[in-house]
């Protein structure tokens, strides 16, 4: 078992598509399933210094898998804001 980020997702509703093994006349049009791509496994935690930028007592936003893979606490919430514009979501660190 492990935790990853989901990267993307696709709703399916033909699997041999995906997945050849599955017999071409399966068909989930009424059902359809989400297909994830997942992002690197977390890794052991780790000692992650906070590289550039200050961060005292106060709190950053970072996502979890970021910060366990990225190599500083900057980079992960830099990531964390990209990752965010880049959905439409807003950044809650702002």
């Amino acid at each position: 078992m492990s935790i990853h980020h989901v990267d993307h997702y696709d709703v399916i509703t033909r699997p041999h598509e995906h997945f050849p093994e599955v017999s071409p006349d399966e068909d989930w049009t009424d059902r359809p399933h989400f297909l994830y791509t997942l992002g690197p496994a977390l890794g052991p935690s780790q000692i992650v210094p906070t590289g550039k930028g200050i961060y005292g007592p106060g709190a950053t936003w970072c996502a979890l898998d970021l910060l366990q893979t990225c190599k500083t606490v900057a980079e992960a919430t830099t990531r964390t804001r990209e990752r965010h514009y880049a959905a439409g979501i807003p950044y809650p660190g702002v």
